[in-house]
């Protein structure tokens, strides 16, 4: 594991293409928390805190892995699965998840009095 600091744009979408799995360890409320569905999108296995709006986009063990905000123990518990199974199928899910919900005009209409 490495932490590189901020990354955005296509340097951000390099290193996720290249990880085996994206760790979202929020600790705070987040709407969705865009980089699980740039992940997801990329179908990368997403391991994350189960707080705000990710347990909305990650449904544990079908989409994704959860954690309790600040547990280190159930993150590594989380960690160790994903380094001793193959959870692709995981990935694949958590992607048409996010096609599916997120890739629609009534997504988009629903979300857009935000943007403007």
């Amino acid at each position: 594991m490495e932490l590189l600091g901020a990354k955005y744009d296509q340097d951000l979408k390099t290193l996720i293409a290249q990880a085996r799995a994206v760790i979202v360890p929020s600790e705070w409320y987040e709407v969705s928390g865009i980089v699980n569905l740039e992940a997801l999108i990329l179908g990368k296995l997403v391991i994350a805190s189960n707080i705000g709006g990710i347990k909305e986009i990650i449904i544990d063990n079908k989409t994704g892995l959860l954690f309790a905000p600040g547990s280190v123990s159930e993150l590594a518990e989380k960690l160790k699965l994903a380094a001793e199974k193959d959870l692709k199928e995981l990935a694949i899910a958590g992607r048409e998840r996010v096609v599916v919900k997120y890739n629609d005009c009534k997504s988009l209409k629903r979300r857009q009095f935000y943007f403007y």
